[in-house]
């Protein structure tokens, strides 16, 4: 598999003059043990290792300078290009976070060799976020086969200390986009500490680092037959060694660093303390799932023992029990994923005492009783799910436990991935979670405290019990708490709909387009806390700023705003959440379709934005081949996504794979890709997102055929363009931005186009083109 590396490693800040320190203490020598690792152990030319400092070391390539450092990156794409499956990208050096007013993180900046300070040295710095979008669209992958299990990783030792865009202005990178058409790999990012915090230079990730991408201890995991090392493992390795927990970024997939040895064993060395030479010991090996693996005698003061890596619980009794005792009674915990050694002792009984008889009973004073065995320490976790969900628990040594109910299941200690499915086996959920000995729950029944979903489950009609909602009979009881589908499902609801439709959803004292002209732009934003403010504006000038929109009467938390009515086309949304920076995003009008935008926080604080083209009620059974889909129910592959909010639905659930950079067309069931491909498809967004993805998976040949469909019934939406650039067609220059990123950045719009909100605003970070600070 081909593999490259690109390293900045920056040890002296000569020109610094802020509190920053100007020297980081063996910054070149991590980053020539990260080069050492690359070449001895992923065994990389050096050939493929640009390596960016700003003195002389063994392999620089470069200079660390802003302008050097951005020259090396285009000549590091222009080698690796169509010719890399893995690619590791190491920095270190100083750094920060771009934050909005509340704290949320935006950004990630690193500090190039020529930083002076914030108010002129804009121009010194580098969006990490922008260079990972350019890298990952730019290079591909070999083969669709090796891409399975490639990835781009990010290994980012700095500070990420939080800083406002008000305080230091970051220049864009400058660098246009020379796609690749063939597969994208994903994007795996672990930083040496957490949004807000300051790295520090005896904090020990470099050497953790090192350590866990060699493989020591749990850096590495059972899989696929053999012990790796992957993405996943290695932070949680790293984790244990800082005691800290980090916030990586991921975009799925396994993240496959390092295979090692499928014979891989390590040694145990078992010895007993005051053990005579013609002793004879019994030991007993189980595994954390308290199952006998090894058992064997031995004579003498020590033994060893060789098995693969796993935690085992080890028992040493004396051959004769009558003669001696043993501490511990119990067994000692064996963390062999490293060589390792256990120590028990061997003690003479109380005179006076027999087997089974306490010592003392004869008037000699109370003799020490030893023990009982305890049992490996297990997480007793009571699992509590909504109705007709299951869980599914993912952690440990890849293990799977499925529960169709709740229950209580016994895991051992550790960090776990559990995921929550609907009855149709759509993850409706995930959350992470630090399992500690002893009992425990996990209730997956509870809403959130929100006065916005209390008054919402109020005017709806129906039975909202045990983490479930009934929005309709269509859908049946849904258990997925997130706002986002919430507000998709209502918004849709208003803009499908007339009167008599939607008997529960219907009757909402919200905004109504029955009557609405040929086109229309729906705004639905709602928050969890009721004190929020919002400012908007829907308008063609990006210059204009927001104006304050009053929360809903009946719905604290809740905001509705409706679009001026007018020609189908391109409109900018501008949004201010309390004092934070302005978003801004593209919408697009489209005949006889209405444009739904909805708003709302993820559990980090960020904004979570979806868009939707819906078919306006009166044009449902008017408009061309897209209405297929949604009024069909004749197909039975299809029958579970007919009709508005159903299809609503799994336009939510796609919306929130490709926001993860997950595999859309993956997430997409076999009836409705080829309803995609050959136009039998009702909403263009969800077309647009999954055609992207196509490229990304570098599936050219479907990509052509999406992009003539959408050009012939979605025609004026600058995304198509942009598809054509991937598919490698012909483009016709739109004149309005693409609504996705990767297609302003496939048009190569950002450069030079003057009417465009300034590239140093982009954001890059979610699907949307999206400027912050207009």
């Amino acid at each position: 598999m081909a593999k490259r590396a690109f390293i900045i490693a920056i040890e002296n800040y000569k020109q610094m003059q802020e509190a920053l320190g100007s020297t980081l203490k063996d910054t070149h020598k991590h980053a020539l043990e990260f080069r050492d690792w690359l070449v001895k152990t992923r065994t990389l030319q050096t050939s493929d290792i640009f390596f960016c400092a700003e003195k002389a070391l063994t392999g620089r390539t470069s200079d660390a300078t802003r302008s050097a450092i951005t020259q090396e990156l285009l000549r590091f794409k222009d080698a690796a290009k169509d010719s890399t499956d893995d690619m590791f990208f190491y920095f270190s050096g100083h750094g920060f976070s771009y934050v909005d007013v509340d704290g949320i993180p935006t950004a990630d900046v690193l500090l190039a060799a020529d930083y002076v300070k914030r108010e002129i040295s804009g121009n010194a710095c580098l969006k990490l976020d922008e260079i990972q979008k350019w890298l990952k669209m730019c290079l591909g992958t070999v083969t669709a086969a090796a891409s399975t299990r490639c990835g781009h990783f990010y290994f980012i030792d700095a500070c990420r200390n939080k800083i406002t865009e008000r305080e230091i202005k970051v220049a864009p990178l400058g660098l246009t986009f020379d796609h690749s058409m063939r597969k994208k790999a994903p994007v795996y990012t672990l930083c040496s500490t957490t949004t807000g915090t300051v790295a520090s230079v005896e904090g020990g990730f470099p050497e953790a680092l090192i350590d866990g991408l060699n493989g020591r201890g749990k850096a590495k995991r059972f899989f696929e037959g053999t012990f790796t090392v992957l993405f996943d493992s290695l932070r949680g390795y790293v984790e244990r060694r800082l005691e800290m927990e980090l916030d990586p970024r991921t975009e799925g997939g396994d993240g496959v660093i390092l295979k090692l040895d499928p014979s891989l064993k390590y040694t145990c060395t078992v010895s007993v303390k005051n053990a005579a030479a013609q002793d004879e010991f019994d030991v007993e090996v189980k595994n954390d799932l308290k199952q006998v693996v090894e058992s064997f005698t031995f004579t003498g003061a020590d033994r060893t023992f060789d098995a693969p890596p796993d935690d085992y619980f080890v028992q040493v009794r004396p051959k004769t029990p009558a003669d001696a005792i043993m501490e511990p009674s119990a067994p000692l915990p064996a963390d062999l994923y490293e060589n390792c050694a256990l120590q028990f002792e061997k003690r003479a009984p109380e005179p006076g005492a027999t087997r089974g008889v306490r010592a003392g009973t004869r008037g000699r004073g109370p003799a020490r009783i030893a023990p009982a065995p305890t049992l490996p320490p297990t997480a007793s976790v009571n699992i509590v799910v909504p109705d007709g969900a299951q869980v599914i628990v993912r952690g440990g040594k890849d293990k799977t436990e499925h529960l169709k109910a709740s229950g209580m299941v016994e895991l051992t200690p550790g960090t776990y991935r559990m995921e929550l499915h609907d009855a149709r086996g759509v993850i409706v959920d995930r959350r992470e979670i630090a399992l500690k000995p002893g009992p425990q729950m996990m209730d997956w029944t509870q809403l959130p405290p929100s006065p916005l979903r209390h008054a919402l489950l109020g005017a709806i009609p129906g039975t909202h019990q045990n983490g479930v909602v009934d929005f309709s009979e269509s859908l049946g009881p849904t258990p997925d708490q997130g706002l986002d589908l919430w507000l998709g499902l209502i918004g849709a609801s208003r803009i499908t709909g007339g009167p008599g439709d939607f008997s529960k959803l219907g009757p909402l004292p919200l905004a109504t387009f029955d009557a609405a002209g040929d086109t229309a732009i729906y705004v639905l934003a709602g928050f969890d806390q009721p004190t929020v403010r919002l400012r908007a504006i829907i308008t063609d000038d990006w210059k204009i700023p927001p104006r304050p929109v009053a929360q809903h009467a009946s719905f604290p938390g809740l905001f509705e705003i409706v679009g001026p009515s007018g020609p189908p086309g391109f409109k900018y949304l501008t949004v201010q959440v309390d004092d934070n920076a302005p978003i801004t995003i593209g919408t697009y009008a489209l005949h006889g379709r209405g444009t739904l935008v909805t708003l709302a926080q993820k559990h980090t604080g960020a904004l979570q934005i979806q868009q939707f083209i819906l078919p306006l009620r009166k044009f449902l059974n008017t408009l061309p081949e897209g209405s297929g889909l949604w009024l069909d129910r004749t197909v039975k592959e299809l029958d579970d996504v007919s009709g508005p909010l159903r299809l609503t639905r799994r336009c939510v659930e796609i919306q929130r794979a490709f926001a993860r950079d997950e595999d859309a067309p993956g997430s997409l069931s076999t009836a409705e890709l080829q309803s995609l491909v050959y136009f039998k498809w009702f909403e263009p967004i969800v077309a647009v997102l999954a055609s992207y993805e196509l490229a990304r998976r570098g599936d050219v040949a479907t990509l052509r055929i999406v992009v003539d469909n959408l050009r012939r019934h979605f025609k004026g939406l600058p995304d198509n363009e942009a598809l054509a650039r991937l598919a490698g067609l012909v483009p016709v220059m739109p004149p309005v931005p693409p609504l996705v990123l990767e297609g302003l950045q496939a048009l190569n719009l950002m450069p030079d186009h003057r009417e465009l909100p300034p590239a140093e605003a982009l954001v890059f970070r979610g699907p949307w083109t999206m400027w912050r600070g207009l």
